[in-house]
């Protein structure tokens, strides 16, 4: 990948990465709020609200699967490198371009079976009180695998992770 490419894809990694950690930071919100709000209503006004449950479960899958795609954006999951770091640079540097190979497959066929349930949920299966498509949850699935599966193959082709330290406003 030339040096203009590498500087593109990293400049539109820093931007999805942007839109992903806004989108888990704003899931963490409204499942905290949410939950406040239902042990608000249950134990304080003693009429407990039915439908916390579905926001909460719809909303934790999108902080937990857009937060997994950001933190693949800086090679922030854990790895365990006793063995590999004791071998040659060049060993390692092949393991390494082997990992994100197999990264990436593994992350792009999760996301392909992932569309595929959501297809299927969409017409088929819902919350049980709000009566939500589970599509909606399936989604994020799709969407967090395939972007960890991009990402995979940007590393592949030598695009820089995100820096651990970045945050929003850089």
């Amino acid at each position: 990948m030339s040096s203009n490419g590498r500087e593109r894809a990293e400049a539109a990694f820093r931007f999805i990465d942007k839109i992903l950690v806004t989108i888990a930071n704003l899931s963490l919100v409204i499942i905290v709020g949410v939950i406040c709000w239902t042990v608000w209503t249950r134990y304080v006004l003693r009429t407990p609200v039915v439908w916390g449950e579905d926001i909460t479960s719809l909303t934790f899958a999108w902080f937990i699967f857009i937060g997994m795609a950001a933190v693949h954006n800086r090679r922030g999951h854990v790895s365990i490198d006793i063995v590999t770091s004791a071998l040659p640079q060049r060993a390692q540097a092949f393991l390494d371009k082997l990992g994100d190979l197999i990264v990436a497959a593994f992350c792009a066929y999760t996301a392909y079976l992932c569309t595929q349930q959501t297809i299927v949920a969409h017409g088929m299966s819902h919350t049980p009180v709000l009566d939500i498509p589970l599509s909606y949850f399936f989604v994020s699935l799709a969407l967090g695998f395939g972007l960890m599966a991009i990402r995979s193959v940007g590393y592949f082709l030598g695009v820089r992770p995100i820096p651990l330290h970045e945050t929003l406003h850089q």
